[in-house]
């Protein structure tokens, strides 16, 4: 069946279009681009869960990248730091950040975490902080 709002649809194909729908699932796609701020942040969780299992998979950083952009961009905190998660399970997996795209992937979200620096919210600006230094200690990155 169709999708009943003309932002779902658009949800879908962006879902599609980095391969998050592919490699995490309808029900985590769904649940990250919802309207409620708690569901977007139990999206956030599932796919910190999901990301160490794809490491290896053709788009799989793509993937990660737009679930980590999405929560980088909410305007809800606790959506913001759930994504953070994502990161924290790439850098625990192995292999996950060591290629030659993952500049080229993450290079929107450092954008996104340098302006968080700024944040009036203490929590979110100490977050943005160590995920910007987390990645610059990777060699890939640095």
């Amino acid at each position: 069946p169709p999708p009943r709002d003309p932002r779902e649809a658009a949800s879908r194909k962006e879902a599609e279009a980095c391969g998050l729908l592919e490699l995490y699932g309808e029900e985590v796609a769904a649940r990250v681009f919802s309207r409620s701020w708690q569901v977007r942040q139990s999206g956030m969780a599932a796919a910190a869960a999901k990301a160490p299992s794809l490491v290896g998979e053709r788009r799989a950083l793509a993937a990660a990248a737009k679930v980590m952009l999405l929560g980088a961009s909410d305007k809800m905190v606790n959506v913001f730091l759930a994504s953070l998660d994502v990161l924290a399970a790439l850098i625990s997996s192995p292999g996950a950040l060591g290629s030659r795209d993952a500049e080229r992937e993450l290079r929107p979200l450092l954008l996104s975490w340098r302006d968080k620096l700024s944040d009036s919210n203490g929590r979110v600006r100490e977050a943005a902080e160590g995920a910007l230094l987390a990645l610059c200690s990777l060699p890939a990155i640095g």
